[in-house]
C-alpha cells in the first residue's frame, strides 16, 4: 500500500504509524530501499520519527493485463510481485514485496523494482490463482499476459497418523513458481488431539 509520495527535496510523511510497522520506497529508474523496521526508533519531542530511505538501484519494472479465460480484462485482480534474494556486499538481501490492484482495463504495472528473478502471483475470486516466474531488467519494463482459469474444487479429509479425522487443520497453497505442477501439496499447521472415547467398554 502506498502511504506517501516523497516531494521535490526527497521529503516524506507517513502519519499514524506505530513500532511494528515496516517501511521502503521505490522509485522509477533508481531502485526500491529495503524493508526498515520502526521498531528501534525513538520518537522525537514532537512526536515524529527520522528514518531517510535509500534506494539501491537497478530499477525494472513489470506490467501486464489480467484477462478471464474468454480473454475479457479483469478489474481488481490482486497483483504480488516478490523479487527473489540477492546477496550484496556479502550479505543476503530480502528485497520487499509489492502488490497493487487491476484497474478496469484490467491492466497493473510496477515500476522501481530490484533486477533479477521474480514471482508474481495474481489472485482473482472464483478463480485458480495464476503464478509465474519472470526476469526483471534493468531499465526495462518486462511485459506479462495473465490468463486465470476457473480451476476446480479440492475436497477431503485429514485425519492424523491414526487415521482419525481432526478439526482445527490448516490446510495451504503451495504454487510451483513457474505454473507447472512440479509440486503442490497440504501443510498442517494445527493439531488437536482427539479425546478419548468416555463412553466405550
Amino acid at each position: 500500500m502506498i502511504v506517501a509520495q516523497s516531494d521535490t527535496s526527497g521529503t516524506y510523511f507517513v502519519r499514524a504509524v506505530d513500532s511494528t510497522c515496516y517501511l521502503f520506497a521505490s522509485a522509477d529508474r533508481f531502485g526500491s530501499s529495503l524493508l526498515e523496521s520502526l521498531r528501534e526508533l525513538k520518537p522525537q519531542a514532537d512526536g515524529t520519527v527520522a528514518l531517510d530511505l535509500h534506494l539501491r538501484g537497478e530499477s525494472g519494472g513489470v506490467e501486464g493485463v489480467v484477462r478471464d479465460p474468454e480473454g475479457k480484462p479483469i478489474r481488481r485482480a490482486w497483483v504480488t510481485v516478490r523479487c527473489d534474494m540477492s546477496v550484496k556486499l556479502g550479505q543476503q538481501v530480502d528485497w520487499p514485496q509489492v502488490w497493487t490492484s487491476t484497474g478496469d482495463d484490467g491492466a497493473f504495472r510496477f515500476s522501481g523494482l530490484h533486477k533479477g528473478r521474480a514471482q508474481i502471483e495474481v489472485d482473482v475470486p472464483d478463480y485458480a490463482v495464476w503464478v509465474r516466474k519472470v526476469l526483471v531488467e534493468e531499465s526495462n519494463s518486462t511485459k506479462v499476459d495473465v490468463r486465470v482459469e476457473r480451476g476446480f474444487t479440492v475436497k477431503g479429509i485429514v485425519r492424523t497418523s491414526a487415521g482419525v479425522p481432526i478439526a482445527d487443520a490448516k490446510v495451504r497453497r503451495r504454487m510451483s513458481p513457474d505454473g507447472s505442477d512440479r509440486w503442490w501439496n497440504f501443510r498442517i499447521s494445527a493439531r488437536r488431539t482427539p479425546k478419548a472415547d468416555t463412553n466405550s467398554t
